[in-house]
């Protein structure tokens, strides 16, 4: 009968045993889940953010470079009114000198 509760005794430590270790085991796997967990949303998170600033970042270069774009198209334009100005002007003094029997030797006035 003493055997038999020795036996009883030390099964009750070793079930005590496994059951402490069992929910240690199953505390440390929560504690890891829910850092698992944690990291998941932070990291969603970060990126998120990246994905925003991203976005946000690509809005301010479009913006700049299409006003760089008009300004290079107002220059443009102007030069080209410039150039069409000063071709109509050589035409016509061209037809001008043509008319009045100008000279080869004179210089042209631009």
């Amino acid at each position: 009968l003493e055997e038999r509760d020795k036996i009883i005794d030390a099964g009750k430590r070793e079930a005590d045993r496994i059951i402490g270790e069992g929910e240690t085991e199953h505390a440390r796997l929560v504690s890891v889940n829910e850092i698992t967990v944690s990291a998941e949303h932070e990291g969603a998170r970060i990126v998120a953010e990246a994905r925003s600033e991203a976005q946000r970042l690509r809005e301010e270069v479009d913006d700049y470079v299409d006003t760089a774009l008009a300004n290079f198209e107002q220059f443009l334009t102007r030069a080209l009114s410039s150039i069409e100005r000063g071709r109509d002007k050589m035409h016509a003094l061209r037809e001008i000198g043509t008319f009045q029997g100008e000279d080869n030797e004179r210089p042209l006035p631009f």
